[in-house]
């Protein structure tokens, strides 16, 4: 399973996290959703319900903006904000049991 897919399976089910995470994989050519961005979270077995490596803490990408360019901030704090909408919201406390960000 690519990088890509295990996002994409991690954020299944919950429309608004799909949808926010769909965002970062296509928009920029996908450089927000790559391993190595603060909010991206990965590891090296399958872990959780779905037996994924990646997940992202929406949570998290305010606070780690700073050194973007005024668009790219403006971009990852209201477009993915739909990742942190609504009840049930995926961030770190939904990453795969067992998981330790890296």
């Amino acid at each position: 399973m690519s990088h890509a897919d295990d996002l994409r399976a991690w954020a299944r089910g919950m429309y608004p996290t799909e949808a926010a995470t769909e965002l970062l994989l296509k928009a920029f050519g996908g450089k927000f959703a790559a391993p190595g961005n603060p909010w991206v979270h990965t590891s090296g077995e399958p872990e959780g319900p779905n037996q994924v490596k990646a997940w992202i803490d929406f949570a998290a990408i305010p606070e780690e903006v700073g050194p973007l360019s005024g668009g790219e901030r403006r971009f990852l704090i209201r477009r993915p904000a739909a990742g942190r909408a609504g009840s049930g919201q995926r961030t770190t406390a939904a990453a795969p049991a067992g998981g330790s960000a890296q």
